[in-house]
């Protein structure tokens, strides 16, 4: 988590002084000028808890404990955004993201299944309202915005029981399987110039991990995870 923040402030800090290099060479008196359109680019890092419905399943059977439950971890993306303000404090955004880094988890003591981590490269893309107040300096949001997100990897299983004295249990990996995705939190805008915004996004991510087939072993669950986005874009 240290490093997390260590590396969400370091990026936050390079950008403001890429936004205020901008201030000193363009005139502010006019930053307050209402635009239409926006479209901008952010680097993302999430901070996701365990989902595989696998690995929930041997939790609920009592193989899983809190001392071996797989720990979270922090995926790092970069995606783009498009929004159309309606008015001064009322818009509507799309955004998506990439998260290309292709995750593996660590065996979990006492499960009988080299468990993959859930995903391996991501795609999420959400849209909705973003609605607050917008001053010439700068500007306080609220979003909620509702897509999927879509993974590349996703393991459920297709056997599970006792045969004989022996836990039994098979899996398959599932290619290209999507999730609903709803995106709540709160934006933090400044304006350098009359184009130019310095964006960062706070939010949670929630996903709900629908049942797979067989759905009486694999189960669906919903998990909430830290969103932190970092960001620079332009108005016209």
């Amino acid at each position: 988590m240290r490093e997390f923040l260590v590396r969400i402030l370091s990026l936050t800090l390079a950008l403001i002084l890429f936004s205020n290099s901008f201030a000193q060479t363009n005139d502010d008196s006019t930053a307050s000028k209402f635009h239409r359109f926006e479209v901008g680019g952010h680097f993302t890092v999430v901070r996701r808890a365990d989902a595989n419905a696998v690995s929930e399943v041997f939790r609920r059977n009592g193989f899983i404990t809190s001392n071996t439950d797989p720990a979270e971890l922090s995926e790092f993306g970069l995606g783009g955004r498009l929004g159309l303000n309606i008015t001064k404090h009322v818009a509507i955004e799309a955004e998506a993201t990439f998260f290309p880094d292709d995750k593996t988890s660590n065996p979990i003591i006492g499960v009988p299944l080299l468990i993959s981590e859930p995903g391996g490269r991501k795609f999420q893309a959400v849209a909705g309202p973003k609605i607050g107040y917008r001053g010439s300096r700068f500007g306080v949001f609220g979003k909620l915005r509702l897509g999927f997100i879509r993974f590349d990897r996703y393991e459920a299983l297709t056997q599970l029981g006792p045969p004989g004295d022996a836990f039994f249990a098979v899996s398959e990996i599932r290619r290209g399987v999507g999730f609903l995705n709803v995106d709540v939190g709160g934006v933090f805008e400044y304006y350098p110039t009359k184009r130019t915004i310095f964006r960062v996004d706070v939010g949670d991510t929630i996903i709900r991990y629908r049942s797979l087939e067989p759905e009486n072993i694999n189960p669906s669950l919903t998990r909430h995870n830290l969103q932190v986005n970092v960001g620079f874009g332009f108005r016209f």
